[in-house]
């Protein structure tokens, strides 16, 4: 339905761009966001991007996408409407957070940015080193979304992950699969005595880090 409301043709690749849910998300992430957008436009001609929005930081977007002509062709949406996107998307770029979760309860292959403050990244980058920042990654132990983050969180690596899926129906296909194996997986276990895997572990990480076990 999304796609005939915008006259998206049926086979034109779609990807689906989540900025977040913080101001300061948004301006941290608008360049490389663009940059990605830019690099895959150059890529693949008629690929279309659509954005849901939540009303909260409507105006960041707007004025977002305003500042910069490389989001000129995004086609901005209500967050009412965000599950038509996921179901509209080839695949996405999005801000860590929850929507990368629910991302993968709908199979949509996603690669995952983020960028913090020059103060807070020092501070993190010498108090805690995760190997994932995803829930899905981190139940999983492995990387169902690729992430880039702090300084690998660029245009050319987004845009080069995401070109991955957008280009290759089989990868798409199989990312696809395992998200929603995935999900499936942690929604049972989530079913089970002791909270279920994903909290378990999530319990444990910070068990670890209070008890002073990582660097």
């Amino acid at each position: 339905a999304l796609r005939r409301d915008y006259k998206i043709a049926k086979d034109a690749p779609v990807l689906a761009l989540l900025f977040g849910s913080r101001l300061s998300e948004i301006q941290r992430l608008a360049k490389p966001f663009a940059d990605a957008i830019s690099i895959i436009a150059q890529a693949l001609p008629g690929v279309r991007i659509i954005t849901p929005v939540a009303d909260t930081i409507a105006a960041d977007v707007y004025a977002a996408v305003a500042n910069d002509p490389r989001l000129a062709d995004v086609i901005l949406l209500s967050e009412a409407r965000k599950l038509d996107c996921f179901a509209a998307a080839n695949a996405a770029i999005a801000c860590s957070g929850t929507v990368t979760t629910q991302l993968a309860c709908a199979g949509v292959p996603t690669v995952v940015g983020y960028k913090l403050n020059a103060l807070t990244a020092f501070v993190a980058k010498r108090l805690y080193k995760p190997d994932y920042i995803s829930i899905v990654n981190i139940a999983n132990n492995q990387a169902l979304m690729p992430e880039f983050v702090l300084e690998a969180c660029s245009g050319e690596n987004l845009a080069s992950a995401a070109l991955g899926y957008l280009q290759s129906k089989p990868k798409a296909k199989a990312a696809k699969k395992a998200l929603l194996d995935a999900t499936k997986t942690m929604r049972e276990s989530g079913a089970d005595k002791a909270g279920g895997l994903s909290s378990v572990r999530a319990a444990r990480a910070i068990l670890s880090i209070l008890n002073g076990d990582r660097p």
